[in-house]
Parts: structure tokens; sequence; C-alpha cells
């Protein structure tokens, strides 16, 4: 491994280079890398041929503003992504189970909402349908359709409650209390569809 005539050029190069610094710092002036006047080591731009010799303190301000935000804004970032990484495996993977519902489950389910839509339709036929009081309720496919039947039990126009009355309900479709009957219908529609 031996030295070239490259190797000994760029070498000689640094030499001058580092003696012509010496210099400079010694006389305080150096040569305009244009027009090669000398001129003070001090000067941002050369007086002869205004070539700019090095930045004014409000150019190195401003550089070193932008770098400042470019690095918070670098450091943010990376923040945010390690802050999801963490958040994300934190949670477990949990494997996918196939919940296979049993029909009595469903049904329950079905049943409670018939329930929800047939109390609704009702508390709407009440006077005070804020006051409405459920009680007994129960679905019955006696007849091969769901169909509703409870109590209900809310306040008159004179703010007292008048007693619990049967009903009879299939959702949101039809709703009927025992007050809108004659006498003993609702018995007979009681015993068809409810019992």
């Amino acid at each position: 491994m031996g030295f070239d005539a490259a190797d000994m050029r760029d070498a000689q190069e640094r030499r001058l280079l580092a003696k012509r610094r010496q210099e400079e710092q010694k006389t305080g002036m150096k040569s305009c890398a244009v027009c090669k006047k000398q001129i003070s080591l001090a000067a941002y731009t050369c007086p002869y041929c205004g070539d700019p010799q090095r930045k004014t303190p409000e150019q190195e301000k401003k550089e070193s503003d932008s770098r400042a935000i470019g690095w918070s804004i670098i450091i943010i970032i990376v923040v945010i992504v390690f802050s999801v990484a963490k958040i994300n495996l934190g949670k477990e993977k949990k494997p996918y189970v196939h919940r296979q519902v049993d029909a009595a489950a469903e049904q329950r389910i079905k049943d409670e909402n018939w329930k929800y839509f047939t109390q609704e339709e009702i508390t709407k036929r009440l006077r005070d349908a804020k006051s409405a009081q459920f009680s007994g309720v129960f679905v019955s496919r006696n007849s091969g359709a769901p169909v509703v039947c409870g109590m209900v039990n809310a306040k008159n126009g004179f703010g007292g409650y008048v007693g619990f009355e049967r009903f009879i309900g299939s959702g949101n479709i039809l709703g009927i209390l025992e007050s809108d009957m004659k006498a003993g219908e609702m018995d007979k529609a009681w015993q068809e569809y409810c019992e």
C-alpha cells in the first residue's frame, strides 16, 4: 500500500490550507474566494466584489430556529409513533372464538324486544305516559304469533294512579287496554292469547 501522486497532492493542499488559516488568524485578514483581494475575517461580504463571506447574525438565527423547529417536529412524530405502538402492543390479541348462540337465548332476546315495543305502544295510549308502571309482562305464543300480555298502572288526569289493568299487544303494531274493551271481552281475549 503506497502513496500515489494524487494522495501526495491532497496532503500538500491540506498543509497549505492549514498554513493559510494560521496566517489569517494572526493577521485578521483573508483572501476573498472570488476576487482574491484581502478582506477582514469579520466581513460578512467582500467590500470589493460583494461576494458573501459568512452569514449574518439574522441568517444564523433563522437557520438555528428552522433546525430547532425541524427537530421538534421529528421528536413529536417519534413520540406519537412510539405511543401508538405501545398502545397497540399492550392490547392482547384475542383469538377469534365463534360463539354459537343457542336457540333459547336467541328467543329470549326476541321476547325482550317484543315486550319493549309493546310497552312503548301501550304507553302512547295512557294519559300520563311518564307515570306508567308495568307488572307481570310476558310473551305468549298460544295463537302461534308472539303476543305480549301484562298489567299496567298510570296516573289519571287528577294525578292519582288508577290501579293496574290488563293489556294485550303485539310489538308496536297493536296495544289494547282492558279499559278499551267491553266488560268480559278482556277475559275471553286473555284466555285465548295469554293463558
